[in-house]
């Protein structure tokens, strides 16, 4: 563990790249954010070229990340049957082509609609015409990034690429004897996500799209010779079936949607989440029309296949029915894993797994709710070990946020790292240099009520006008923490009229924008108050005079009813062991952590922390959240004091 400002990716760069160039071994880094991996790649990178080290490196993303030119030129030359917002992006690829290198979307600025017509041109294993296809050798942008990786000493992915690699069939990643895991408190994260199962409406209705897509322009195209009118009925009958399973697919949603809000309370920002196979009745409310749909989708599945067997005879005919055949083969391979999915969320879920479905409300109305069915895995620390650490040589794992309470052992138990050999795993931790008792001045509020002393309307007054009075003190400049959007979105319509009287400007997250374009405004205005929630706790860097004031409004633990949570707790429990102080506490522990490191970014950063949560003093479990910081020193009163401390203090 390397606290802020420690270099650590200096610290392990360096000796990865002189080892790997001295031994001609490859080492591989795996960042969680894209933030990361951009400063890698476009600062550090660059930075270490410039010591004469002769080293070569890689950036390698998932295929999809790619443009496929084979899928771009095919759905190019179906233009005048495009949407207008499908047209508008496609002439803006075509600029792009001229002057890209990387094909990477990473430099486009995709949004809406564009994400939908992307997934129709970028790679996809089960299209790729591999070395068939006319692009193949020298314009494929997939095959060049893998060649880059191949004869480089360091290659840059993210933990994604890195979890389908390990999971794969195939190999992905060039091999590697040294792993350097960056941000690793997200490892177990990241695991329990690749190694899970989900389906999601949106994705259902995309694909169908695709397939609707794809059927219509085999009817436009003449077949070989004899086809009487065999060929046409089977595509129009296909057509039908597809239109069966959209209808069908559209009740089981609904339906589930329905039983959702009935039996669950919204969660966060008309967010409800229900945990499957727990209690009898849940499931067998939608078995009806579950097993309805899944007729239709088998049925639907037969008549893709069965024209992908016609379409294959044809493919020696020329390369344009090789390209349908692909393309037909593999949205059927998509759908039976859609199938796999849906038998195994619904029908018989294995031991080790948590299923559950969450609703979310469209952000725009008159869309459609989405929902989404998952399997998620309860304990990943085997498999972690058995995937990962016990078949690599060397691996390093860093991050700023790994201890609880001055310890590794949450983190050593939940990465299955207690099952390597006895002196195979060292430890380490790395203050930060800033001096935080000189730079920051850590308070807690003791007279901000809790939600659950008062009346809900009394306490979220309290909350507002504490948030107003210590921001407002500032000039702005604060960034403050929400656990939940429900309770931002309650805060900010109570403070935007107190802020604009005192011209500062208020900027909330999913209300004034996302997250990024946000973090931009905030930084440039020099008067604002930034509300942000979950993605906020990490990530967010705002050094200098922008950010003198973080305000977290509640210790960040995970509601006790997440079925993901309440799973692992369970299993805990099974064990002799509590589900709070083993696994929700240390959650809580590293996000608040998260937290309090948005602050601080260099040694001349000065400013405040400010708790509005009481339970960090009045619990037992307050003193592990305290002992997790750097800071050695607290003020405990009332936010008037605070709010006084506060003028002299910045």
């Amino acid at each position: 563990e390397a606290g802020t400002g420690t270099g650590k990716t200096m610290a392990y760069l360096l000796p990865a790249l002189l080892w790997a160039v001295r031994h001609k071994q490859r080492a591989v880094v795996a960042t969680n954010t894209l933030n990361l991996q951009e400063q890698l790649w476009c600062k550090d990178i660059p930075l270490i070229s410039k010591l004469n080290l002769p080293f070569r490196a890689a950036l390698l993303k998932g295929r999809a990340n790619y443009i496929c030119l084979r899928r771009f030129f095919q759905l190019l030359s179906a233009v005048p049957a495009l949407a207008p917002a499908e047209a508008l992006l496609m002439a803006r690829l075509l600029v792009w082509l001229q002057e890209t290198d990387s094909g990477d979307k990473a430099e486009l600025n995709l949004f809406g609609p564009d994400k939908e017509t992307w997934r129709q041109v970028c790679s996809e294993s089960e299209s790729c015409l591999g070395g068939a296809c006319r692009w193949y050798s020298r314009y494929c942008f997939v095959q060049r990034a893998r060649r880059n990786a191949e004869n480089a000493h360091l290659v840059i992915v993210n933990h994604s690429l890195l979890f389908t690699s390990l999971t794969a069939d195939s190999q992905i990643l060039p091999q590697y004897e040294a792993l350097i895991i960056d941000e690793a408190h997200h490892l177990e994260e990241t695991a329990t996500k690749y190694l899970g199962k989900s389906i999601t409406r949106k994705e259902m209705l995309q694909w169908l799209h695709m397939a609707g897509k794809c059927i219509k322009k085999m009817q436009e195209a003449a077949p070989p010779p004899p086809s009487g009118k065999e060929w046409p009925a089977a595509l129009n009958g296909l057509q039908q079936t597809r239109q069966a399973l959209l209808d069908s697919l559209e009740v089981f949603f609904t339906h589930f949607i329905d039983t959702c809000r009935r039996c669950t309370a919204a969660a966060d920002h008309n967010r409800h989440k229900l945990r499957l196979h727990k209690k009898p009745g849940v499931t067998t409310a939608v078995t009806a029309v579950y097993q309805n749909m899944s007729a239709h989708l088998r049925h639907f599945l037969a008549g893709l296949n069965a024209v992908a067997e016609q379409v294959e005879m044809w493919a020696g005919t020329g390369q344009a029915w090789e390209e349908n055949y692909r393309d037909i083969k593999s949205i059927a391979v998509t759908g039976e894993e859609y199938l796999a999915n849906f038998r195994f969320i619904m029908e018989k879920p294995e031991k080790n797994y948590v299923c559950w479905a969450e609703t979310t409300q469209p952000a725009v109305q008159g869309q459609k709710s989405n929902c989404s069915l998952y399997a998620t895995p309860i304990d990943v620390s085997e498999m972690l070990y058995r995937h990962l650490f016990s078949s690599t040589a060397t691996v390093i794992l860093t991050s700023a946020t790994l201890t609880v309470n001055g310890t590794f052992d949450h983190f050593v138990e939940q990465c299955g790292l207690d099952r390597l050999p006895r002196g195979a795993l060292v430890t380490k931790q790395v203050a930060s240099p800033f001096n935080y008792d000189n730079q920051c001045l850590f308070c807690i509020a003791r007279n901000v009520p809790a939600i659950n002393e008062t009346e809900e309307n009394v306490y979220l007054n309290a909350l507002a006008r504490a948030i107003c009075d210590l921001s407002i003190e500032t000039s702005g400049r604060t960034l403050v923490l929400f656990t939940s959007h429900k309770l931002l979105r309650e805060i900010y319509f109570r403070c935007k009229p107190l802020f604009d009287a005192n011209n500062i400007f208020l900027l909330g997250h999913n209300i004034d924008g996302g997250r990024a374009r946000l973090v931009e405004e905030f930084s440039r205005d020099g008067r604002s108050v930034l509300f942000g929630a979950s993605s906020f706790w990490e990530g967010i860097d705002v050094p200098g005079s922008a950010l003198v004031n973080v305000i977290i409004v509640k210790l960040p633990f995970a509601p006790p009813n997440d079925p993901v949570l309440e799973a692992k707790s369970e299993a805990i429990a099974s064990r002799g062991r509590s589900g709070f102080y083993s696994l929700s506490l240390p959650q809580a522990v590293i996000r608040f952590k998260q937290g309090f490191g948005r602050l601080i970014r260099s040694g001349q950063d000065r400013g405040a922390i400010i708790v509005l949560d009481r339970r960090i003093m009045e619990k037992q479990y307050g003193r592990a959240f305290l002992n997790s910081l750097p800071v050695h020193s607290y003020l405990y009163e009332d936010t008037s004091f605070i709010r006084k401390k506060l003028a002299s203090w910045i």
